[in-house]
């Protein structure tokens, strides 16, 4: 591919891509753009332009009403006899990360990493427990929240779990879980 080009521009030949360019036609070296003179640029915008740190709300955790979530009665109980098997060592931790919040995850993981300490410091594998559960009670104090607690009954202890479980995104999510 070759161009060339003499500074007459009557005498100019110019090849494009090998091809050479006929007389009667001109090779453009420039697209042109029209630009409007005198006149104001005009741009389409929303009715509500939301101001940019708006825009990260969007992106949270959106609330959720009760009537557009699923019955929480079947995630109570399988979330409490989770939370067992993972401090008993046969279940991981990471599972249960889609089903609790941050804060409750980071919390587990303490709990279950010293009932790993003191498994090891007995001498001890793990094994799974026999659980039953005995009674699962649903409060509802608002629109999108559950109060649940759930007793079971762990081998030769009865444990009781408490959890508040928050509507989120269209799917339930525990903020608070504790084991007594």
């Amino acid at each position: 591919m070759s161009f060339s080009a003499s500074n007459d521009a009557a005498t100019a030949k110019e090849t494009v891509r090998g091809f050479a360019a006929p007389a009667s036609e001109s090779v453009p070296r420039e697209r042109e753009t029209a630009k409007p003179v005198g006149r104001p640029v005009l741009r389409i915008v929303p009715p509500h332009a939301p101001e940019p740190q708006d825009s990260v709300d969007w992106f949270d955790p959106q609330p959720a009403s009760t009537a557009s979530l699923p019955d929480p009665e079947p995630l109570v109980s399988n979330l409490a006899l989770c939370v067992i098997e993972a401090m008993a060592g046969v279940r991981d931790i990471e599972q249960l990360a889609r089903w609790v919040s941050a804060d409750v995850y980071r919390a587990l993981l303490v709990r279950v990493q010293h009932a790993a300490r003191a498994r090891t410091a007995r001498r001890q594998s793990a094994k799974r427990p026999n659980v039953h559960v005995q009674l699962t009670t649903l409060q509802s104090p608002t629109d999108g929240v559950i109060e649940a607690v759930v007793v079971m009954d762990v081998g030769p202890r009865v444990r009781a779990i408490a959890m508040r479980l928050d509507g989120m995104d269209r799917r339930w999510r525990a903020t608070s879980l504790n084991v007594l």
